[in-house]
């Protein structure tokens, strides 16, 4: 009953995940695979695929330590937030089913890494992509409930037309644009936040630098005109 009218946009130039650039274009595995290079990112290959600003963003963040993340440096951590879950809280886990907590259970107490693990844990039903999905689902503290319903509106920058649009909207669920906002937040909600800055203080350990805690309560709105 929606009154969106959907428009589709062709994907032009490569693949998703494409392993080589082609016609002018390059997908974002090969762009992630440039900045992870080994010695130093080879900046002059990036910069073709790249809108100027993103690129001098990139840059200035790599100069930081800021990036690029890389889960495997917390590949232990992984492995010990699920080898101390039960079965029955593997089981809250959002999209488990059909028994698959006693699988995970039983291949996280052998598996040496996270990418061992969902090797292991992977079978025709159970694809890749779930797995792995699970696997970041129990390191980060989300459980099923957590994807019931969307609790707030959490917007992360905006320009003088966007502005103009979220001035006269009239959305149904509560707009967050600072840490403050989310105080008058029902319980339920706030837990989404707290998780929500959870996972980004884990994301300052995958970092080639170590970042503090609580960037995602200072950050300040990304505004542009």
């Amino acid at each position: 009953g929606s009154s969106i009218q959907p428009f589709g946009v062709p994907r032009d130039g490569v693949m998703h995940d494409a392993a080589l650039p082609s016609g002018g274009y390059a997908a974002a595995a090969v762009l992630r695979r440039i900045l992870r290079a080994e010695g130093a990112c080879r900046w002059e290959e990036l910069r073709p695929y790249l809108p100027a600003a993103s690129f001098e963003i990139l840059r200035r963040l790599y100069g930081e330590g800021r990036l690029p993340a890389d889960l495997r440096r917390c590949d232990r951590a992984v492995l010990a937030r699920l080898r101390g879950m039960t079965r029955e809280q593997l089981s809250r886990l959002p999209d488990v089913s059909e028994g698959l907590e006693n699988r995970l259970y039983d291949c996280v107490r052998i598996a040496r890494s996270p990418e061992e693990l969902i090797d292991a844990v992977k079978t025709k039903r159970y694809t890749h992509a779930r797995i792995r999905r699970l696997v970041l689902s129990a390191f980060l503290g989300i459980r099923a409930v957590h994807s019931a319903s969307l609790p707030y509106l959490r917007i992360l920058g905006m320009n003088a037309r966007g502005r103009e649009l979220l001035s006269a909207a009239k959305p149904r669920l509560p707009l967050i644009t600072g840490y403050r906002q989310t105080l008058r937040l029902p319980e339920e909600a706030q837990n989404v936040w707290r998780l929500e800055c959870h996972a980004d203080d884990l994301w300052g350990l995958m970092t080639p630098q170590v970042q503090p805690c609580g960037a995602d309560m200072t950050e300040r709105l990304i505004t542009e005109g």
